[in-house]
Order: C-alpha cells, then sequence, then structure tokens
C-alpha cells in the first residue's frame, strides 16, 4: 500500500508540476499544496543544494526534457498497475484472518509461559523481534487479546518512561525490578544498549538481512558474567523453501 501511494502521488506530481524528484521527503512534504507553495519549496530547495545543503539522494528533473519521456510515464503506470494486482491478490488471499506464522506464535508463547521455572531461576520471560515497525504493529494486538498488558510494546520513539520499564522489567542487575511484564515486542531500535536477561528467549519473527542483527539480538540476553537462566533458547522464523528461493534471503 505504501509503494502504491508513493508511486501513485509521484504520477500526479509530474502531471501537476513537470517535475519528477528524487529525493521522497520532500515530495510528499509538498505533493498537496498548490501550484505556486510547490514552487517555492523547489527554489528553496535548489537553492540549498547550490551551497552544499543536501540530502544523500536529490534530484529535480524536468519531465519534458526527457528525451524518453513518454516511456518513463508509462513504466511509473505499470508499476501502479503492477502494485494494484499484487493488492487484489493478497486481499483474495486474506492472509490477516488466515495468518499460520501468528498462530505458531501465540501457540508456542503460551507453552513458554505456562513452563515452571527451574530450581533457582526467576520465571522466563521473552523477547520477539521484528525488523519491520509494521509488522510490531500488525502483531501488538493480535498477542495483547491474549495477554493483556502483560505485553511491552517498543515500536518507533523510546522515551526514557519506556527505557525505564524495559530496564526495571528486563534487566536482572537492576536496581528497582518489576513484574509487569512477561512478553517484550520490539523493532531493533532495543537490538544493542539494553540488558535484557531477565529474558531466557529471543524469538526472531523475521531473519534480517544481516547477520550482525541477529547475533545483537541475542546478545541482550546472552550477558557475559550475568547468567540468570542455565539455558538460552533462540528461535528463528525462516521463510518457506518458496519464499526463500523468491527473495534470496
Amino acid at each position: 500500500e505504501n509503494f502504491r501511494k508513493i508511486t501513485k502521488n509521484t504520477l500526479e506530481f509530474i502531471a501537476k508540476t513537470n517535475r519528477y524528484i528524487l529525493d521522497r521527503s520532500l515530495l510528499e512534504k509538498i505533493y498537496d499544496l498548490d501550484l505556486e507553495q510547490i514552487e517555492e519549496y523547489l527554489k528553496d530547495y535548489s537553492e540549498k543544494i547550490r551551497n552544499g545543503d543536501y540530502p544523500k539522494n536529490h534530484e529535480i528533473y524536468e519531465v519534458n526534457k526527457f528525451k524518453y519521456k513518454d516511456d518513463f510515464i508509462a513504466h511509473i503506470k505499470a508499476d501502479l498497475i503492477l502494485f494494484d494486482n499484487i493488492l487484489k491478490e493478497l486481499t483474495a488471499l486474506d492472509l490477516v484472518k488466515n495468518d499460520p506464522k501468528a498462530d505458531c506464535l501465540l501457540k508456542n508463547i503460551k507453552d513458554v509461559l505456562k513452563q515452571k521455572s527451574n530450581q533457582g531461576e526467576p520465571k522466563r520471560k521473552l523477547i520477539i523481534f521484528s525488523e519491520y515497525l509494521d509488522t510490531v504493529k500488525y502483531l501488538e494486538p493480535i498477542i495483547r487479546k491474549h495477554y493483556g498488558e502483560r505485553l511491552l510494546v517498543v515500536g518507533g520513539d523510546l522515551p526514557s518512561s519506556k527505557i525505564f520499564q524495559i530496564n526495571k522489567n528486563f534487566d536482572a542487575s537492576y536496581d528497582k525490578q518489576e513484574d509487569e511484564y512477561d512478553i517484550l515486542l520490539a523493532s531493533d531500535r532495543i537490538s544493542e544498549g539494553f540488558n535484557l536477561n531477565r529474558a531466557g528467549m529471543v524469538v526472531n519473527y523475521d531473519i534480517p538481512w544481516n547477520p550482525v542483527r541477529v547475533i545483537q539480538r541475542v546478545g541482550r540476553i546472552n550477558r557475559i558474567s550475568k547468567k540468570v537462566f542455565d539455558a538460552l533458547y533462540i528461535i528463528n522464523f525462516f521463510p518457506t523453501e518458496k519464499g526463500s528461493e523468491l527473495v534470496k534471503s
């Protein structure tokens, strides 16, 4: 849906201004403005670029000057049709109501949390990591339906109050410990710099392209000289053979 929206906005922007902008954040900022306001923004933007103040990806093109203008616009329209077709197929699959991966996650969370603690060990908590904020947002209501306020979610922003909650519920060496949460659902915002060794399990709901990221996630519970559990568990969700072949992961 995001890809479709960006492509649609780009196409409409070209029709409106005869411009193509390589800076997506600028395009999204000025897309809804009227033509005069857009021209002012582009003028200021061009001035900043001339002065060496520019983002990583930037360029403003006049589409009428393209040698292959018609092909260029035809390709964007073809992308839009492609995204429409993909969305129709996804809608037909109804994956939100029929999601075996989320069902598998819920079943195994239940099995883990009902296990009795080993002698001398605290109750085992668990951390679920996803690389994608959209996935965290998708999983939150699914897990919360079963575990309510025992779920702590870390997605985008990380205010000091949330850091305090994480530390006092998941850091075994923290002074003021509490037990408000059993599950921590998080993006990679907390895959570095946190001691989460009151959890004895990390679930990788998706596997990042960068293997270092996986090691960092595991490092949240595998803390040197701060042993809490005799055994730590790392659970990985891998793509199916077909999915793996498609994405070349």
